[in-house]
């Protein structure tokens, strides 16, 4: 208090006294207590609550739990234990002041409820498009941090503590991994992978598209934390905040308000659109457990991470669509093909591969450069990606983009035989469909049918372009729709197909087969 009673009144008074309360806090231990806490009571801290209203006498509500929580820590620092009649009195203390606190903004007309608003997956990816669209050095980073902070519905602070040792490649998607969290200091969810797919469909938020990018720009360092740098969480919200404001009218079209937009509003929009922005949501336990979030004493004990849950719930907040066979695609990549008894090509190398391993290989280092074995796969996923949007990204990539002259985005270079074999699959003709749903299994097994394979086969994969379909080739398709329907399969099955065997359904798969040709 000495210290205190000696700072001179004036300019800087405010901040002097603030920095000098500080470090007594930080001090506190069990040998010394700032303040007295055994004479301390609920309701002279309800009277520092109380104070910290603005002059229109509107009440922080925020603040008042922030404000506790503090107060709980330094009881905790200070190695002092608070009695049951405290602990109680306080809770009462709180309640009381949230009710107030509730009935002062619905009387002032002030605005309802705490915090910011969680981010509409609408304006997710604007701002991504934004961000990309810049091409600047500085959007490159926030594009990436923000798709990234999206997919793993991770608080801002997980995401600058990303390791490029603990971000992999499993099956179909990314895995990133946490040391430890808010709710896990100690790590023991640490060794749970968080998937992370890719979004072929909306390259502009697509995770692994992003990281390429990100990899192109910042390339070099293959170890140590993703976005290296002191202060990473405040670049990216003042980057965020000038987006935001630049792009303010176009939010307010969108029915949002860009001041109750911040960084937290990422995490509460990710979770919010998983669980509830399709009407086939991820389970809450899958969305809570990826999210880090404790359900409850009991619960926890008996609910865990799992692969399945956990894939379901990063192709839904990756943007697939649930409702379509789009949700089963796989990311971009270059088809894998053995070789025959005799050591030469497979027929299916012949026809769909242009270039070779070899030509894989030289393209991942003349993008990437010196890559550990460790991420040899997930950057084969990544060069796919960027190759298989390249003419998608030089539309759109800012002259002054530090990538706009990169070689990968260059047309008569080494990655021109690449870029002809980029694909990507659906669980028909790929084995690897982590993270799908029944419907599309079902689907799935109606496409291993041979008349369908038949259809199939006219789709010409090198080009993307479909060569003239015979009319019966349809009715053919039709039939066996109506067979399966009417077969000895599980009734699920059955009232699943049912739908799709009349001549309209048969019409509207033909325009879907039609308007995604390349995509087969």
């Amino acid at each position: 208090m000495e210290e205190l009673n000696a700072v001179v009144p004036g300019k800087g008074y405010l901040l002097r006294s603030r920095e000098l309360i500080m470090e007594h806090l930080k001090r506190a231990g069990p040998g010394y207590h700032p303040v007295d806490l055994e004479e301390l009571t609920p309701e002279t801290f309800l009277s520092y609550l109380i104070s910290l209203t603005d002059s229109k006498n509107s009440e922080f509500m925020k603040s008042y739990g922030g404000l506790r929580s503090a107060l709980t820590q330094l009881f905790t620092q200070c190695e002092v234990a608070p009695s049951k009649a405290f602990l109680q009195k306080m809770k009462q203390v709180m309640t009381g002041l949230k009710n107030t606190s509730a009935k002062a903004r619905g009387t002032k007309g002030t605005k309802l409820g705490v915090g910011k608003e969680p981010l509409p997956f609408e304006v997710y990816r604007a701002i991504c498009t934004w961000l990309l669209e810049d091409g600047g050095t500085d959007c490159i980073f926030a594009h990436c941090f923000l798709i990234m902070t999206w997919n793993l519905m991770c608080r801002s602070r997980n995401t600058v503590n990303i390791r490029l040792e603990h971000i992999g490649w499993e099956n179909d998607s990314m895995t990133v991994q946490f040391a430890h969290t808010k709710t896990d200091k100690v790590g023991k969810l640490a060794k749970f992978k968080r998937h992370i797919f890719a979004n072929p469909a909306m390259p502009e938020i697509c995770a692994v598209h992003a990281f390429g990018r990100f990899r192109l720009a910042f390339s070099g360092k293959n170890e140590g934390y993703l976005f290296e740098g002191a202060a990473q969480y405040d670049r990216f919200r003042k980057l965020l905040q000038r987006v935001v404001q630049e792009h303010s009218i176009e939010i307010i079209a969108m029915g949002v308000d860009p001041k109750n937009l911040g960084v937290h509003s990422i995490r509460k929009g990710a979770a919010t659109y998983c669980s509830n922005g399709t009407t086939a949501g991820v389970s809450f336990s899958a969305v809570c457990v990826r999210a880090g979030w404790s359900i409850g004493g009991t619960v926890d004990r008996y609910i865990h991470h799992e692969s399945a849950g956990d894939q379901v719930c990063g192709r839904t907040v990756a943007g697939l669509d649930v409702a379509s066979f789009h949700f089963a695609a796989s990311p971009p990549h270059f088809p894998i093909v053995g070789k025959s008894e005799e050591g030469s090509d497979t027929e299916e190398a012949a026809t769909l591969l242009v270039c070779t391993e070899e030509d894989v290989a030289k393209s991942i280092t003349a993008a990437f450069g010196s890559v550990p074995t460790l991420w040899l796969m997930f950057c084969r996923f990544a060069l796919a990606s960027l190759l298989f949007h390249r003419e998608w990204m030089r539309k759109r990539l800012h002259k002054d983009s530090g990538l706009y002259n990169a070689l990968i985005f260059r047309r008569h270079t080494i990655f021109d035989r690449a870029v002809s074999s980029t694909m990507i699959c659906y669980p028909w003709n790929n084995d690897c469909k982590s993270g799908t749903i029944p419907a599309l299994e079902d689907m799935a097994a109606l496409f291993a049918t041979e008349p369908v394979q038949v259809l199939l086969s006219s789709v010409r994969t090198k080009t993307g372009r479909v060569s003239r379909v015979r009319q019966n080739a349809w009715d053919t398709v039709g039939k066996a729709l109506r067979k399966v329907t009417t077969s000895s399969a599980k009734s699920s099955t059955k009232s699943k197909l049912s739908s799709l065997s009349t001549g309209g359904a048969t019409s509207r798969l033909k325009r879907k087969f039609l308007s995604n040709r390349r995509l087969f």
